[in-house]
């Protein structure tokens, strides 16, 4: 059973060069292996639900952010067999594991893009080195 920790991120100020301004994070809580899709909106329908390894998803703590709140996840989630567990939105420390995550990705893009003098669109390439780097 796998139990994913996610988070949203976004809109971004600056947009990616194909025009992301979200980022949806995914950290597995047995190994601290983490994901990182980037969305034009915040649209939870376009990621995949399955964890590395072929390991299925079955709980997924989040926030009570409103882009987990529709229709359309829920259906999502209860068609892959996935249990939706939700945590205060406004107490970052319920969710600490994907806030925490997302904080550490974040800052390590800055410093990136920093550090390289690349344009801030530069960001969603950035945050994918960021990831690989974390893991």
């Amino acid at each position: 059973m796998e139990h994913l920790h996610s988070d949203v991120c976004g809109p971004v100020s600056v947009t990616t060069r194909d025009g992301k301004c979200y980022f949806i994070s995914l950290v597995n809580d047995y190994s601290c292996y983490a994901m990182v899709y980037l969305l034009c909106k915040d649209v939870l329908q376009h990621f995949l639900w399955s964890a590395p390894l072929g390991r299925k998803c079955c709980f997924l703590h989040t926030d009570q952010g409103g882009e987990y709140k529709n229709d359309a996840v829920a259906k999502l989630l209860f068609e892959h067999g996935i249990t939706h567990e939700t945590m205060s939105s406004h107490m970052p420390e319920h969710n600490r594991v994907a806030k925490r995550f997302n904080c550490t990705i974040i800052d390590m893009v800055r410093c990136m893009l920093l550090n390289s003098s690349q344009p801030k669109n530069m960001w969603g390439e950035a945050i994918f080195l960021a990831v690989a780097i974390n893991n």
